[in-house]
């Protein structure tokens, strides 16, 4: 699942795997256990891994339902379904065949407990985007697909659906940045005097006038505008990095806000928004430091495209020197800052010329489909698809927490549980297939903004209109308490009457939220109007760190999510009339800390790699945006004042506004520009 919001933390989990997994687990291959992988494994060794895992434990052929004599007890992880008649106020749907899920379930959830492992081993090196590891899981699910006894359902009769996409940066070997003081020139070193953002615009530029600019707030409400009284036209702006010490105290100015101003690319839209064409930051210096923070390493981000203007992260030394040539100025200034809670922004004695050099990289990425056609004559042309993301952030540079970079994120629930868990569905689908035809697809490239998905609905191996329902898994290896969400129950009329009869075999807490909306693969099949199912166990404190490992997940609850899930697609398959599709209200959202108190209601296609301007893949129902007029297709170029780049710029665009602001909304619609006026509406604080 991709970083939409932080998590808040919660106590440590107790671990929760069973003692039959300590023992059984990964017996085939008991010297990996334990092994950590050096980021130079090879491909040998991980693929054999892979094979022997499958040659130990093939799925290719379950054995038939045990007599009821072999049969495990009823327990909470192997109840059986017994149909019951349901109360009269509950809505009653057409007669189903629901099959119970007893016949190979011990190897089932053996074997789903080994996929779950291998999948969020540290030799796969977080599984991300465009790297060795995330080749060597999909081989690793199309090979379960293989041997489960499906068809290949990508390009060329094979398992994989196939594009490029940008995954990220780095440097070339003519970066230059020069400064002249008084006609002197000093020419700087790169990488250890100064480094290019992964957003910075490419090119060179002459010797540009320098202005100071202190922390680059413009904040005239508050008191505190550094952009105010001095002009940044065609200049280059030298900006501190953060905020000033005073902005975290009881009686800053800047309340909730100071999260949006402390943010690179908040600083570096307001210097573009003001006519600077480059930006130079520098860490002030500070009290409690023991040593000066390092250079930020050259990565790249969600959004693709670059941030308008050249954006350089500067040693203090060159600050220094531009500031003046007292060893003590940048110290003294910022502390004058800090004494007198006042702006002091102005001009410098200096010019600097520079030259940024940068390559994006392009990788293949892999979506990974598998076909069961449907038995019945006539459902069989409908689909229901099976979906789960099987990427992850890799080492946490795109996507991580600060003071975890560089090392690896298994990615255990997020989403290693989900992917285990269709790759279950499919060796039982295998053996028992329904009317309707399932399409099992593994997602890529989720983490960067859908890729994989949206992809996938921009280039369906099937056409969409027969496609039935979207059942989406992402995150579903940490239940507590009995506890699942059902996101979308609101997208068909059958679904949460669906969800509830099934349910009385099971005995889950479900917590049902409405809208097909959400941070995951099924917002791409929502937004081409196609009933949807999103189903979560919860966030936790392990999300989007290197501590989400195998060995905190709950693995007797992941095989309950399965077979609630399999009763469910069963379900939607066996249904005489496909499930109609509603679409729902503005989404209930994870309740959130931060700046944006404004909700524009749009959702943006991140796979788009447009040169400026956000890309809408749909419209939330009742949101400012479709008040607004605008549609699924446009071009977000403008919102008031501040030109949209990208979807940085968009989100930072709305911190700056209230609800009941009225602003005009720039798109681009099939080649002509739109000017839509807007008056903004509050954003939901609910929780998913």
């Amino acid at each position: 699942m991709p970083m939409i919001v932080a998590i808040s933390d919660f106590s440590q989990h107790q671990t929760r795997c069973s003692q039959r997994a300590k023992t059984h687990r990964m017996r085939s291959i008991s010297g990996f256990c334990g092994y950590q992988a050096p980021r130079w494994i090879t491909a040998t060794s991980v693929f054999a891994l892979c094979f022997l895992l499958f040659v130990s434990t093939s799925s290719a052929h379950l054995p038939e339902e045990p007599p009821s004599s072999a049969r495990p007890p009823a327990s909470a992880t192997t109840r059986p379904h017994h149909p019951r008649t349901p109360p009269a106020s509950t809505p009653i749907l057409p007669p189903l065949s629901l099959r119970p899920t007893l016949g190979p379930l011990p190897q089932l959830q053996t074997q789903l407990d080994r996929d779950l492992y291998f999948l969020s081993h540290p030799a796969l090196e977080g599984r991300d985007a465009g790297t060795h590891g995330i080749e060597v899981a999909a081989a690793y699910i199309a090979h379960a697909f293989q041997q489960a006894g499906l068809q290949p359902a990508g390009d060329r009769s094979s398992f994989y659906q196939a594009f490029q996409s940008t995954t990220g940066v780095t440097a070339g070997t003519n970066n230059r940045l020069r400064s002249v003081i008084n006609g002197q020139s000093t020419v700087w070193t790169f990488q250890k005097d100064y480094v290019p953002f992964g957003f910075s615009r490419v090119g060179a530029t002459s010797p540009k006038p320098v202005v100071f600019v202190g922390y680059g707030i413009q904040a005239p409400k508050q008191g505190f505008d550094e952009y105010a009284n001095i002009d940044v036209k065609g200049k280059i702006v030298l900006i501190l990095r953060g905020l000033p010490r005073w902005a975290d105290t009881p009686h800053s100015p800047f309340g909730e806000r100071k999260n949006l101003y402390a943010q690179f690319r908040y600083k570096l839209l307001i210097a573009r928004t003001q006519g600077a064409i480059g930006a130079l930051i520098v860490d002030p210096p500070s009290p409690t430091e023991k040593q000066a923070p390092s250079l930020t390493p050259i990565t790249l981000a969600r959004g693709l495209t670059d941030a308008g203007l050249f954006a350089l992260h500067i040693q203090r030394t060159v600050a220094q020197q531009l500031l003046s040539k007292r060893p003590q100025q940048l110290h003294d200034i910022t502390q004058e800052i800090e004494r007198t809670r006042k702006p002091h922004s102005h001009a410098l004695n200096a010019q600097i010329a520079l030259r940024v050099q940068l390559t994006r990289l392009q990788s293949t990425l892999k979506n990974v489909l598998a076909f069961l056609p449907g038995t019945h004559p006539q459902l069989k042309q409908e689909i229901v698809v099976l979906g789960a993301h099987y990427d992850h952030i890799g080492y946490g540079h795109v996507g991580g927490f600060p003071g975890n970079l560089g090392q690896i994120h298994p990615g255990a629930d997020d989403n290693a549980s989900g992917t285990a868990t269709i790759l279950a569905l499919a060796r039982f689908f295998a053996k028992h297939p329904q009317p309707r035809s399932l399409l099992f697809i593994a997602f890529t490239g989720e983490e960067r903004g859908l890729l994989g998905s949206a992809f996938f609905v921009r280039n369906p191996r099937y056409p969409l209109a027969q496609i039935a329902s979207m059942i989406n898994l992402d995150m579903v290896g940490r239940m507590r308490k009995s506890q699942l969400v059902a996101q979308g129950s609101g997208t068909s009329s059958l679904f949460e009457p669906l969800l509830t009869q099934v349910n009385r075999y099971h005995k889950l807490h479900l917590r049902f939220g409405k809208s097909g909306y959400g941070a995951s693969d099924q917002t791409s099949f929502y937004t081409r109007k196609i009933p949807v199912l999103f189903f979560f166990t919860g966030a936790h404190a392990q999300y989007h760190r290197p501590t989400d490992t195998f060995d905190t997940l709950n693995l007797p609850d992941t095989f309950r999510v399965f077979r609630f899930v399999a009763d469910i697609t069963q379900a939607i398959a066996q249904l005489p009339k496909r499930p109609d599709f509603r679409q729902t209200a503005t989404p209930q959202r994870f309740k959130r800390r931060g700046p944006m108190r404004v909700s524009l209601g749009t959702i943006p296609d991140y796979g788009a790699n447009l040169k400026t301007g956000v890309l809408l893949s749909g419209v939330q129902k009742g949101s400012t945006a479709a008040t607004a007029g605008l549609q699924g297709g446009d071009i977000l170029l403008r919102i008031g004042r501040f030109s949209i780049r990208n979807i940085y710029d968009m989100v930072i665009a709305l911190g700056f506004y209230q609800p009941g602001d009225t602003v005009t909304l720039s798109v681009q619609r099939n080649g002509q520009i739109l000017h839509l006026p807007a008056t903004f509406q509050a954003r939901s604080s609910a929780h998913r």
